[in-house]
């Protein structure tokens, strides 16, 4: 989508159809790609003043709306049940009574984060004095090359999720609110050191590389070796050694009988690692995979870091219908046996 953005900014209006079906396709993957992009994209074209003939802002209407047809009808017949839903979700007020400030606040610093991660991850401090001579260097760009599209493409791009901040939610919370800005971030670092260090200074430019090198390395073994210290929490004490330990369990305690496995896991409901590693195991020990259907066996996978509310109502549900037998540990994940009555 950005590529082809690119191409309409810096080259031909015919780009903007090919830019905004990938934005639908986007959507289709994940919806909160509407307020991520399209809001930037528009007031690019406010403050660009870029002009695009009537023809082709109908084939690129058409092609934005296409992809997005089963995302519209199926809205349609389920009286907006999506729509509500992304409203009530993620424009709603959180109610924490956060002004404009500290949302702003709280996007620098989240920025200034994901700057660290990508260039300098074992040094905080030395990241924020790199964006901000970053950032100083972009803004004098853009003020002495005003005609230059390339620049406000580029300021779309990095800036593209600021617009979250300003609506008191929780959607400016999600570990996906800068999903997409490293790039641009990365293309505007390396243009600046290339201006910065000529030919005759490439040596200096080594020097300068050098460091971003050793710091991303050592974070790399840092974040491997030290599961409490990984970037993001989602799969923490979860390695293929004790996930296969527990699906191993589950089937050595079946002894070879029909059983259910049920999961509370992080996102809820969700589950495709334990259909995958069960169905795989199955196959792979010609075993019968789990059923869908209640059984007299049953099993509770719970991961860690899922709410403890959800954790409690999975365990009420199961006591309700079998008898908890057996809990074991594979690292920090859970495996309870249950028996129906």
């Amino acid at each position: 989508m950005f590529y082809f953005f690119y191409q309409f900014c810096t080259k031909n209006e015919k780009y903007l159809t090919a830019s905004l079906f990938c934005l639908a396709i986007a959507i289709q993957f994940q919806i909160l790609n509407v307020i991520f992009t399209l809001p930037l994209i528009i007031l690019y074209f406010i403050l660009g003043r870029t002009k695009i003939g009537v023809k082709n802002i109908l084939f690129s209407f058409v092609a934005f709306l296409l992809p997005l047809a089963s995302f519209i009808l199926f809205d349609y017949r389920h009286k907006f049940l999506m729509f509500n839903s992304f409203v009530k979700n993620y424009f709603v007020s959180s109610g924490d009574g956060h002004h404009f400030g500290f949302n702003f606040l709280n996007y620098v610093e989240r920025l200034a984060t994901e700057f660290s991660n990508i260039f300098f991850p074992s040094s905080k401090l030395l990241s924020l004095i790199i964006l901000l001579a970053t950032a100083g260097a972009f803004i004098v760009k853009i003020i002495n090359d005003r005609k230059n599209k390339r620049w406000k493409f580029l300021a779309v791009w990095i800036f593209s999720t600021i617009l979250i901040f300003l609506i008191n939610s929780r959607m400016s919370q999600s570990n996906a609110a800068f999903i997409g800005v490293s790039g641009g971030l990365i293309i505007l670092f390396s243009y600046l050191m290339e201006k910065q260090f000529s030919d005759k200074k490439s040596l200096l430019l080594v020097f300068f590389l050098i460091p971003i090198l050793f710091s991303n390395l050592f974070a790399v073994d840092h974040f491997l070796t030290n599961p409490g210290k990984r970037l993001f929490d989602f799969f923490q004490g979860q390695f293929y050694k004790t996930d296969m330990a527990a699906v191993k369990y589950i089937y050595e305690e079946s002894k070879n009988n029909s059983f259910k496995v049920d999961t509370v896991t992080s996102p809820l409901l969700i589950s495709p690692l334990w259909d995958y590693l069960l169905g795989w195991y199955s196959q792979k020990n010609n075993l019968p995979p789990p059923k869908r259907t209640d059984e007299k066996i049953q099993f509770l996978i719970i991961e860690p870091y899922v709410d403890d509310f959800y954790k409690k109502q999975a365990m009420q549900k199961k006591s309700a219908i079998a008898k908890n037998t057996d809990s074991q540990y594979f690292g920090n994940i859970v495996v309870q046996k249950w028996i129906m009555d």
